[in-house]
């Protein structure tokens, strides 16, 4: 894993999408919960996992993947076009 080391020192890769994901699920889950409260309803504990917010937003390149696995895609190489 070299990729990531500069000088000898290791370093980030890029921003951390995941936590700034799981701050915005938390605050739409807070903001659902107020609106219950609001509304006369028993508002509902927010629980967010760092985890789960990880592959709900990794979950579309996944996929992707899958199918692109599973799919053969016809090669251009003899196209006319």
């Amino acid at each position: 894993m070299e990729g990531n080391v500069i000088e000898g020192r290791p370093s980030r890769l890029g921003p951390s999408y995941h936590d700034q994901f799981a701050g915005a699920y938390a605050v739409i889950g807070v903001l659902s919960s107020l609106l219950q409260a609001k509304a006369g309803r028993q508002s509902a504990p927010v629980e967010v996992g760092l985890y789960e917010t990880g592959l709900h937003v990794a979950s579309r390149d996944l996929v992707g993947v899958q199918l692109k696995n599973a799919v053969a895609r016809p090669s251009r190489a003899g196209a006319a076009w």
